[in-house]
């Protein structure tokens, strides 16, 4: 659960204007309810600037670097998604 905080703390670390930040956790929050949408929407994400992260952060905002992550938690019982989903965007 902690590295999918990092992905909504990497968003929120990103010094885009706020409407920007606003669809990244809209898109985030789409994410963990259907995480089998990740290659879309990581797609997206590494054709944007992620200004103020480091290079590993940004690296987890594309396909190569946060897929596998998207896969691996789209494999948790739903039950148990939908409290990670809960804590996540708290």
């Amino acid at each position: 659960m902690r590295i999918l905080c990092r992905v909504v703390d990497n968003i929120e670390d990103c010094t885009q204007p706020g409407d920007w930040k606003k669809q990244r956790f809209a898109e985030a929050a789409f994410l963990l309810a259907e995480p089998e949408s990740a290659a879309g929407i990581l797609s997206g994400w590494q054709q944007e600037r992620w200004p103020g992260l480091t290079p590993d952060e940004q690296q987890m905002m594309s396909v190569p670097g946060g897929e596998t992550l998207w896969q691996i938690y789209g494999r948790i019982p739903a039950e148990s998604r939908q409290i990670i989903q809960h804590w996540v965007l708290k």
